[in-house]
C-alpha cells in the first residue's frame, strides 16, 4: 500500500494557477523582458491577457501578439514557428483564431456551469474551419470527462455552421481517412475487444499492442478493465460512438481521465492519514 501511494506521488502531476492580471502589474512590466523565443512565447500563449474562459482559445492576430509581447514581427513568427512545428497550437491568422488543443487537458472546468459561462465568448468567436476543429476537440473531451460536461458544452457553444460545400468535403475526406486507417495494431494480432464504430468502417479492433502502449502510459489503470468499460459505455450510447480513426484518442481520454481520479483518491487517502 505505501509503495502504491509513493508511486503515485512520484506520477501525480503538479499544477499551479496564474492571474492574467500579472501581465498589468506595474512592478512586473518593469521586470526586464526576455528575449523573443519558443518556450517564454508558450507561456504567453498559455497564461497571457488574450487568453479567455474557454481553455486554449484565443482571439488575436499576430501583430497585436506580437506588439503585446513588445517583439519585432519577424521575431514572433520565428518563436511562433516553434510551437507550430512541435504540433503545439493551431492557428488561422485571417480570421485571428488560436487554438491550443490540449489546453483544457490540464485547465478542465471545475463544474457543467463554467461550461455554460462560455456561451456568450463562444459566440464572439469568429467563424472560422479551426473554430469547428477547437468545437470537435472540447465537445470529444468534455464528454470524456463527465456527460454532464459535455451535454453543458453543446448547450452552450453550438456547433459552428460550415456551408454545405464544405460540410460535404469534410465528409468524403473523413470517410476516406475511416476507410483507409489502419487497425491499431498488425493484423497478425488478434482482437482483444471489438468495439462498434461510426463511419464507413463499423468496427475498431483493440489490439495487444494499443492495450499494451496504454497500460504503459497509465500504469495506475487497469486498462483492460478500463476498455471492457469503454465498450459497454458505446454499446449503450450508439449515437456517441467515435470513428475507426477517433477510437485511439477516446481511449487515451478514458485511462487519462481514470488514472487522474486514482491520484485524486490517492491524495484524499494521503491527507486522511495525516489529520489520523
Amino acid at each position: 500500500m505505501a509503495e502504491s501511494r509513493s508511486k503515485a506521488v512520484v506520477n501525480r502531476p503538479r499544477f499551479r494557477k496564474v492571474a492574467t492580471r500579472m501581465w498589468a502589474d506595474e512592478k512586473f512590466r518593469r521586470l526586464s523582458p526576455p528575449q523573443p523565443c519558443g518556450q517564454w512565447l508558450w507561456v504567453v500563449m498559455l497564461t497571457g491577457e488574450q487568453t479567455g474562459p474557454i481553455p486554449g482559445v484565443s482571439r488575436i492576430g499576430e501583430a497585436a501578439f506580437a506588439e503585446q509581447l513588445g517583439w519585432p514581427l519577424k521575431a514572433f513568427r520565428k518563436a511562433f514557428a516553434e510551437a507550430l512545428r512541435e504540433g503545439l497550437v493551431q492557428v488561422d491568422w485571417q480570421a485571428r483564431f488560436l487554438f491550443i488543443p490540449n489546453a483544457i487537458r490540464y485547465n478542465a472546468p471545475e463544474s457543467p456551469n463554467v461550461v455554460k459561462s462560455w456561451s456568450e465568448t463562444w459566440a464572439e468567436l469568429p467563424e472560422c474551419e479551426l473554430k469547428s476543429q477547437a468545437w470537435k476537440t472540447l465537445k470529444a473531451f468534455l464528454e470524456g470527462f463527465d456527460e454532464a460536461f459535455g451535454k453543458a458544452f453543446v448547450k452552450a457553444c453550438p456547433k459552428p455552421l460550415l456551408n454545405q460545400e464544405q460540410e460535404q468535403e469534410q465528409e468524403q475526406e473523413q470517410e476516406k481517412e475511416d476507410s483507409s486507417e489502419p487497425l491499431s495494431a498488425s493484423d497478425s494480432e488478434p482482437a482483444i475487444l471489438v468495439f462498434p464504430v461510426t463511419g464507413t468502417l463499423k468496427e475498431w479492433n483493440l489490439r495487444q499492442g494499443t492495450l499494451d502502449r496504454l497500460q504503459e502510459a497509465y500504469p495506475a489503470v487497469d486498462c483492460l478493465a478500463e476498455a471492457r468499460k469503454a465498450l459497454a459505455w458505446c454499446d449503450c450510447n450508439p449515437s456517441r460512438r467515435k470513428t475507426a480513426r477517433g477510437m485511439p484518442a477516446f481511449l487515451n481520454r478514458w485511462m487519462s481521465k481514470e488514472q487522474d481520479r486514482f491520484h485524486a483518491d490517492t491524495r484524499r487517502i494521503q491527507t486522511d492519514d495525516f489529520h489520523v
